[in-house]
C-alpha cells in the first residue's frame, strides 16, 4: 500500500495550488466605440461583480479636436478606477495632456455587468449626461460616446508554458513522495489516501 507523509503531502497540495491562477473577474473588450468629435476608443478592461472590483484596464483613445490621444493604464500617470458599480466606471488619469491636468473616460452600460459575460451596449445619450458614457476632463472639455459596446472575451483553457512546467514539477515531486520508503527505522506519520483504500 502507498502512504504519502502528512508534510510531504501537505507541501504537494501546496504547490499545486500555487499553480492555480487566480479568477479576476471577467475580461470585456471594447468595440466601435465613436465619440461625437470624431475619436475612437478601443481596449479591453477586467471586471468581477462578486467583489465590484475593476483591474487591468488598457484603453486608448484617439485624437480629437479638444483632446490629445491618451491611452489609459494602471498607475500610468497615476492611473486609477474612481465612480464604479456594475453598471459604470470612471478611469482616471492626472495627464498634463488637457489644461485641467485631470482626464477621464466614463463607460455607462445599458445593462449590469455580471460574470456570465455576453455584449453589452454603452449608454451613449448626451442629453441624459452625467448618466452616460463620456470623455472628459477636470473642467468644461468634454466629448460624448455615440456607439460603441464591450464583449467579454474567452477564458483561455490552454495552460502556459511556464505553468506547464510547474505543474510537472509538482507531479514529480507526488512521485518522489508516493515511492518514498522509511529508512534506518526512522518512523513515518502516514496518511493513506482514500483512493488507496480497497
Amino acid at each position: 500500500m502507498r502512504v504519502f507523509t502528512v508534510p510531504a503531502f501537505s507541501l504537494f497540495l501546496a504547490l499545486f495550488a500555487a499553480v492555480m491562477p487566480l479568477h479576476a473577474g471577467v475580461v470585456w473588450q471594447i468595440t466601435g466605440v465613436t465619440f461625437d468629435d470624431g475619436a475612437t476608443a478601443s481596449g479591453i478592461f477586467a471586471y468581477a461583480a462578486g467583489s465590484n472590483t475593476y483591474s487591468a484596464w488598457d484603453i486608448s483613445v484617439t485624437v480629437g479636436p479638444s483632446f490629445p490621444a491618451y491611452h489609459y493604464l494602471p498607475n500610468v500617470d497615476s492611473g486609477m478606477i474612481g465612480i464604479h458599480d456594475a453598471t459604470v466606471v470612471d478611469i482616471l488619469a492626472f495627464s498634463s495632456t488637457v489644461p485641467s491636468g485631470l482626464r477621464f473616460v466614463r463607460l455607462h452600460f445599458s445593462n449590469a455587468l455580471t460574470d456570465a459575460g455576453g455584449t453589452v451596449s454603452l449608454t451613449a445619450n448626451p442629453a441624459a449626461y452625467p448618466f452616460t458614457s463620456v470623455e472628459r476632463d477636470n473642467g468644461q472639455l468634454r466629448r460624448f460616446v455615440t456607439a460603441g459596446s464591450i464583449t467579454s472575451i474567452p477564458e483561455s483553457r490552454t495552460p502556459e508554458p511556464s505553468s506547464l512546467t510547474l505543474v510537472g514539477a509538482v507531479l514529480a515531486l507526488g512521485l518522489a513522495v508516493v515511492n518514498r520508503r522509511p529508512q534506518g527505522g526512522q518512523s513515518l506519520s502516514p496518511m493513506i489516501l482514500p483512493s488507496t483504500l480497497h
